[in-house]
């Protein structure tokens, strides 16, 4: 059933090129009349297969520039496919007598449209590429009815889907190691997708542990694994993380200065192995002080009623996005069970869905943020 399925995704997928490889070529032919098809067609399909041989075929020595030109070629087809969606609506319009026929198929009209949408796709991935390198920093209030000794708060840092691999790197580590040093946290937290899954790509990883060393903080930096943070490189991911100072908590909780716990599971459906299935959370925190606050790291916010069951008190989540390009926004708010982003309340439980400082696929971002999130945790 699995490859039945694959198989009918990839043949609508192929469809859908070759709908939007033809639109190109019409547009191309009124624009440069001497163009061939057969010039204009190899290159298109080298671009649709950059993609598909990054993600299907073995690593090899050109797979990180077929990365990076599938992940690029990605976003100008969502942008292409929308364009070419709004064009048919009002090809649509002629079939109903709303625009008049002769308009829509004048030489000129077309000529017109095709460089509106050129400018559209060019404009947006331009601007969606500079807007997924500027961090921002938002920041949360959240109380917890629970005594913790003399500690009255806690500066908590928050920072998920990092993707590092072929778009992401130590420079981008270096980066946001400055903007968390420079929020004095007491505690950073990252819940998952630390890795963009092939590990044989992320050419820099010492000199990323090497930065991510350098983070300043009190208690330290805690991670979990998401969907992406899995396969045939996980043990080198779990190295990566000693390697930078990271503690990973794989469906486990620990004790932190004997006043919090820092719980952190494992993701439900990891794109590869991640050992040992993922345990209920209540298993997880069936040894742990109830009196005491409990933060868990979940790199889906699709648990919080089975956290909020177990005794947590707040719930630190990626995953989502936020959709990344619009308007994969309004898919994910519609499809998550409680939340796609920003705070979230349920009686006890309290949760934060950062849309993350890395993306993936194309490395742009349009109705959403890359963001590093300040949460100030203040105890009763």
């Amino acid at each position: 059933m699995i490859v039945i399925i694959f198989i009918i995704a990839l043949i609508l997928i192929l469809a859908i090129h070759y709908y939007i490889g033809r639109r190109i070529f019409a547009w191309l032919k009124l624009m440069i009349p001497s163009i061939k098809g057969i010039i204009f067609w190899p290159i298109y399909g080298s671009l649709i297969s950059c993609f598909f041989i990054y993600n299907l075929v073995p690593t090899f020595f050109l797979t990180r520039t077929l990365a990076i030109i599938g992940s690029y070629w990605l976003g100008a087809f969502l942008f292409l496919l929308l364009s070419l969606v709004i064009v048919e609506f009002v090809r649509l319009l002629t079939l109903l007598k709303i625009i008049p026929r002769s308009f829509v198929q004048s030489v000129k009209t077309k000529r017109i449209t095709g460089g509106i949408v050129a400018i559209f796709v060019c404009t947006a991935m331009i601007y969606g590429s500079i807007h997924a390198r500027q961090i921002q920093l938002p920041t949360y209030d959240v109380s917890i009815d629970k005594t913790v000794g003399s500690l009255q708060s806690l500066n908590v840092v928050l920072l998920s889907d990092l993707h590092l691999g072929h778009m992401y790197g130590t420079a981008n580590v270096e980066k946001w190691v400055t903007e968390i040093n420079q929020l004095n946290p007491d505690i950073v937290v990252i819940p998952g997708d630390i890795f963009d899954g092939n590990m044989e790509i992320f050419t820099d990883q010492k000199q990323a542990a090497e930065a991510f060393r350098k983070i300043n903080s009190t208690y330290g930096v805690f991670a979990s694994f998401g969907n992406h943070d899995a396969g045939s490189g996980v043990a080198e991911m779990r190295q990566f993380c000693e390697d930078a100072g990271m503690i990973l908590l794989e469906d486990e909780a620990v004790l932190i200065a004997d006043s919090f716990y820092v719980a952190g599971m494992k993701d439900s459906q990891p794109i590869g192995d991640q050992g040992a299935p993922r345990m209920p959370i209540a298993e997880v925190l069936a040894d742990v002080d109830q009196s005491k606050p409990i933060l868990l790291l979940d790199h889906k916010p699709l648990y919080l009623q089975e956290a909020k069951e177990a005794g947590v008190d707040l719930v630190v989540s990626g995953h989502t996005h936020k959709g990344q390009i619009f308007p994969g926004g309004l898919i994910t708010r519609n499809h998550s069970s409680d939340v796609d982003y920003g705070y979230y309340r349920n009686g006890s439980l309290q949760a934060i869905v950062t849309s993350g400082i890395g993306t993936w696929g194309p490395p742009v971002r349009i109705g959403s943020d890359s963001e590093i999130v300040q949460i100030t945790l203040e105890f009763q």
